[in-house]
């Protein structure tokens, strides 16, 4: 293998099928690859190599391969740019170095349905979002408010269900491991007389892995003479995804539901990041500490023709979340708050599709409404509630109107360009009301084995409803926050190798972001924690690269980015805090028999710029053991690179019947990483399951 230099270091991703019931993506031919329908880059369906912008799809087949536990480890092992990053009580990713305290910034979709909810805006990649009714994932990197608007800033996570008649008849999987990781899934689809109906269930917790801290290595102002911390947690109760979608040729209809509780492994308000003892605090709700919600989403969409070729869509959909999570703020004195409130959302979705000016046009209309209601701030003592305020956050509505346009024209044989706007108006509570025009502008040229993409974008995000108006003193919202705004612009060549059994893709982007908001864990108690931080330039290079050979199938991505100024934002030497500017991946796998199957996954995180600074209300925590154990103060701070090594043995009992042992970090490396918390937080050591799945 080879390493591919242009300022950054490459690694390797393959990916290998086991039996002929589980071939995929990488039985077809390196000509064919091109050609995988996709519908997020432009709303309706085009090959792959017709996107205007860089796409990464991953196959349900590469899934199971992969051993991936959430979809969280897909998105950082297979999609360039895509990087872990630490909050105090959810799973984050940040796209091309961009985040906040939860994951706002990409806009996630579910048969092009959003799983994003309104009054917060989160869609967290955790286990409530079960992989195995998944036929692919498509991800857009790059702005996509000209397509989707409000919160498709950085990237397009569509989750592309499987259909029924695929999976004609049911299956059974049962996943056990070290650290109390528990999950069952259930999924069943056929087709009968034209109805394609897929159904699931997926139950999943994990008591996480408990690991003990020193008190000198405590980021704590008293620390206890014996700390402890859980990572990875979601449990209490736990967490579920369940569904129902039925299709026709032309209707469908979806039902979703979902719930999640992420264990917070540090105490997350007050001066944040202390160790506490899980089992000392009251839940809220039937939720111990961390983040819980529940969501539910109901939608259907009715397709006809409207005239000559042109065809009608109209789409509704209803959610509703629900979200009550406790939040320690004071470990040693039992000091807690519990958070609950609901919204539920309407959004009415037109479309006209059709030949215009001699190519693919989309027009539409949407309309979005949600209203915030049932809210609660409970605060506590001593591990146990004692008062009770209905103040959290305003009752109210917000409002939006959207019109856009996609415009696609293939002109002669070899360029295909692609043209579309977005225009926003959103009315807001309490606040002025905002617009927002989002354009695409992206040129395709294409010949024999090469092809290269050019566009240029411009997307936003509003900043949500519990950034303006929480009243949380450690979360306390600014009314008068403004949208946050991202432009990219973009180039990817492609090169298809057919001597070589390979294809190399890369991209190339410049990103210029403003009005980003950001939190500051050391305001005032009497000041908003939240701002807009200013502006910040980088640029960055994605690989990507397949090789497939006799019984070998290879994937590379490995990414690089830098900063070239920034305002208002933690910057070292061209490093995003927290974001390494070097990562990379590799999956080698081998077909052993017509049995057996090994894959082993090698993720490289290079170092990161990761300041300290441990204070509360402005004013600087004294260090308990300033000569001994961490610095409360290190403003350049740098976490070490790791290479973390993850594996997995397939069996192919008989045609039914299939074992795969899994394990993440084999190697049990130590590891930190940071985030929007004041130190960076240890990482999760080994892991492993054991899955049985078995078709009937």
């Amino acid at each position: 293998m080879r390493y591919c230099k242009l300022g950054i270091v490459a690694f390797f991703f393959t990916q290998c099928s086991l039996a002929s019931d589980l071939d995929g993506l990488f039985e077809i031919s390196l000509a064919d690859l091109g050609n995988i329908q996709v519908t997020t880059a432009s709303r309706f369906s085009e090959s792959l190599s017709d996107t205007p912008v860089a796409i990464t799809v991953i196959s349900s087949q590469m899934i199971q391969r992969s051993g991936a536990y959430n979809l969280k480890q897909l998105l950082t092992r297979f999609v360039p740019s895509f990087t872990s990053v630490e909050d105090q009580n959810e799973l984050n990713v940040a796209a091309r170095g961009i985040y906040t305290s939860s994951q706002q910034k990409i806009l996630f979709l579910l048969n092009g349905r959003r799983l994003n909810n309104h009054s917060f805006s989160m869609a967290s990649p955790d286990l409530s979002m079960s992989l195995d009714k998944i036929a692919q994932i498509e991800v857009l990197r790059g702005p996509a408010s000209a397509v989707y608007g409000n919160v498709a800033l950085t990237a397009v996570v569509n989750i592309i269900l499987k259909k029924g008649q695929d999976q004609n008849g049911s299956s059974t999987r049962l996943t056990l491991g070290n650290h109390g990781q528990a999950i069952f899934s259930q999924l069943h689809g056929g087709n009968e007389n034209g109805l394609d109906s897929l159904y699931w269930l997926n139950v999943a917790k994990t008591s996480g892995e408990k690991i003990n801290i020193r008190a000198q290595d405590s980021f704590s102002a008293a620390p206890a003479s014996e700390n402890t911390a859980i990572l990875g947690g979601e449990s209490d109760p736990g967490s579920y995804d369940l569904g129902v979608h039925y299709q026709t040729d032309s209707w469908s209809t979806l039902f979703n539901a979902r719930r999640s509780h992420y264990i917070e492994p540090f105490s997350a308000a007050g001066l944040s990041g202390e160790p506490y003892e899980y089992n000392s605090f009251e839940d809220n709700e039937g939720y111990g500490p961390g983040f819980g919600y529940e969501i539910q989403h109901v939608s259907l969409q009715y397709n006809q023709p409207a005239f000559k070729d042109w065809s009608h869509g109209i789409e509704l959909s209803i959610n509703h979340f629900d979200t009550a999570s406790a939040v320690v703020i004071n470990p040693a004195a039992g000091v807690f708050a519990g958070v609950a409130w609901e919204d539920v959302s309407v959004s009415i979705l037109n479309t006209l599709s059709g030949s215009l000016w001699e190519g693919e046009a989309l027009l539409g209309f949407q309309y979005d409404v949600y209203r915030v209601f049932n809210d609660e701030l409970r605060l506590g003592s001593a591990g146990e509630f004692n008062t009770t305020l209905d103040s959290l956050l305003p009752a109210d509505n917000e409002s939006i109107y959207s019109v856009f346009m996609q415009h696609k024209r293939h002109w002669q044989k070899s360029w295909i360009t692609n043209v579309g706007f977005r225009y926003d108006y959103k009315e807001r509570a309490v606040t002025s009301d905002i617009e927002a025009f989002s354009p695409r502008l992206a040129a395709i040229y294409k010949q024999d084995d090469f092809s290269i993409k050019m566009s240029a974008a411009q997307s936003f995000v509003d900043s949500t409803y519990w950034n303006r108006f929480s009243t949380l003193s450690s979360f306390r919202g600014a009314d008068d926050l403004e949208p946050e705004r991202l432009t990219t612009y973009q180039i990817s060549p492609a090169f298809s190798l057919p001597d070589l059994h390979s294809e190399y893709r890369v991209t190339l982007f410049y990103n210029v972001a403003e009005d980003f908001i950001r939190r500051d864990l050391n305001a005032l108690a009497s000041e908003p924690n939240f701002s807009n931080a200013g502006e910040l330039k980088t640029w960055g290079l994605e690989q990507e690269f397949t090789w497939m050979y006799k019984k070998w199938d290879v994937l590379i991505n490995s990414s690089y980015q830098h900063v070239l100024s920034h305002e208002n934002y933690a910057v070292d030497n061209g490093e995003i805090s927290n974001v390494p500017s070097i990562t990379a991946n590799v999956i080698t796998g081998y077909e052993l028999s017509r049995k057996w199957h090994a894959s082993m996954t090698l993720q490289y995180i290079g170092e990161q710029f990761s300041p300290i600074v441990i204070q509360s209300n402005g004013v600087p925590i004294s260090d308990p053991f300033p000569n001994e154990g961490v610095s409360f103060n290190n403003g350049d701070n740098q976490v070490s690179e790791a290479l973390l090594i993850h594996g997995q043995l397939s069996y192919q009992a008989f045609q039914k019947l299939r074992l795969d042992l899994q394990v993440d970090n084999a190697l049990d490396e130590e590891h930190e990483q940071g985030g929007t918390t004041l130190h960076p937080y240890p990482q999760k050591g080994r892991w492993y399951r054991l899955s049985v799945a078995y078709e009937w």
